[in-house]
């Protein structure tokens, strides 16, 4: 699968954001963990300006903590991370992404408390 990933690598944000909605499912747990964040985090930027939501949760759910953390740029869009998040099924996910989203952009009206802000070391 860590060649899936490099392959990943060749490919332009929009390229990925355009083929990632016909990824297998069954694939992206053994693919996402070794996706670089230089790779991923412009095509999820480019997913979220699409508002391909649910393609970008397929990755969201099954990151590293190192990757969720690298992708904390690309959660610029409040609605979109909440939109996101919404469809991650792992609860310790959803808080793990919330998690890294600085204070300043969070939007307390939407997020619910209790989530503890992480600080991302990777």
């Amino acid at each position: 699968m860590h060649r899936a990933a490099g392959l990943l690598a060749a490919v332009t944000p929009q390229y990925l954001a355009d083929a990632a909605p016909f990824f297998d499912p069954r694939v992206i747990p053994e693919v996402a963990p070794h996706i670089d964040g230089r790779v991923l985090v412009p095509a999820a930027r480019e997913m979220l300006y699409r508002k391909d939501y649910s393609t970008e949760a397929m990755f969201v759910e099954h990151a590293t903590p190192r990757l969720v953390c690298e992708l904390e740029p690309a959660f610029d869009d409040d609605e979109g991370t909440i939109a996101t998040a919404a469809l991650v099924m792992s609860i310790e996910r959803i808080n793990e992404v919330l998690g890294v989203i600085p204070d300043a952009q969070r939007t307390n009206r939407l997020v619910a408390d209790g989530i503890t802000r992480r600080r991302c070391t990777a």
